[in-house]
């Protein structure tokens, strides 16, 4: 059984087990920040609509803060929009700039803020990382050796020599697989023995999860003495994914964390 506290003469209201209370609660929302929400997804009211089943007059109302959403709705709306439900209670937007350094160009202009999703993303693998951090540091781990040994000033050949030696590419492993596929596998496992976090996915989000766009990034280093990690984007294809992981690689060994755009 569930109390309820209500304003009026009648002042508490008394539910069995098992009622929606939640559904007959308004969630106090910005109705402002729901729009920002809506419009850094890149969605009309007829958009979020579709995807919701909510009516583009209730939308409507809820951004005017004419009424408020029940919280199941409220709930829903931050799911598909994918920011923490918190966000719909904020007075203001966070920031969305970039959390990691962002080298990504074209043409030698910059991709200016990250997606939602690719935000999401960083932010999964540095949670990541921060627990295996804490995990080696607890257990008494050394730090990497060949993290940060080399710099910007760094010889090409010095650091594709570096890496070589602690991954092992040579004719050898190249000569043991017979396809890009093959090769990235072994190249990751590899990396992971040395002590890399590699992690590969193409899609962001549970249950409803969106593709990442290999147009605006093919992937990222996070480096740390203790945890250093990689992310590749997989919806790229396996012989350009094996770039992108060389090249995440040789961020690891000039410790520079960053996003990057081959």
């Amino acid at each position: 059984m569930f109390l309820r506290l209500k304003p009026g003469p009648d002042s508490l209201e008394v539910y069995s087990e098992g009622s929606q209370v939640e559904d007959m609660a308004e969630a106090l929302i910005n109705g402002g920040m729901l729009r920002w929400a809506r419009e850094r997804r890149a969605l009309d009211h007829s958009q979020l609509s579709k995807k919701t089943k909510i009516s583009i007059e209730q939308l409507r109302q809820w951004e005017e803060e004419i009424s408020f959403p029940p919280f199941s709705k409220a709930e829903l709306l931050a799911n598909v929009l994918k920011i923490p439900f918190g966000f719909l209670f904020l007075s203001n937007p966070p920031s969305d700039a970039s959390p990691i350094p962002d080298f990504r160009t074209v043409d030698g202009k910059s991709f200016g803020n990250p997606s939602p999703d690719l935000l999401s993303v960083i932010s999964q693998a540095r949670t990541k990382q921060e627990w295996y951090r804490e995990y080696s540091e607890g257990n008494g781990a050394p730090t990497l050796a060949f993290t940060g040994v080399l710099n910007m000033e760094s010889g090409v050949d010095d650091v594709a020599n570096a890496i070589s030696e602690a991954v092992g590419i040579n004719d050898q492993a190249r000569l043991s697989v017979n396809s890009s596929a093959a090769f990235l596998k072994l190249l990751s496992e590899a990396a992971q023995e040395a002590g890399i976090l590699v992690l590969r996915s193409g899609v962001v989000g549970r249950g409803n999860p969106s593709r990442l766009s290999v147009s605006e990034f093919r992937g990222f280093a996070l480096a740390d003495p203790y945890a250093p990690l990689v992310f590749i984007n997989s919806r790229d294809a396996p012989a350009a994914q094996v770039f992108t992981l060389v090249h995440e690689l040789a961020h690891i060994w000039i410790n520079r964390t960053g996003i990057i755009d081959l």
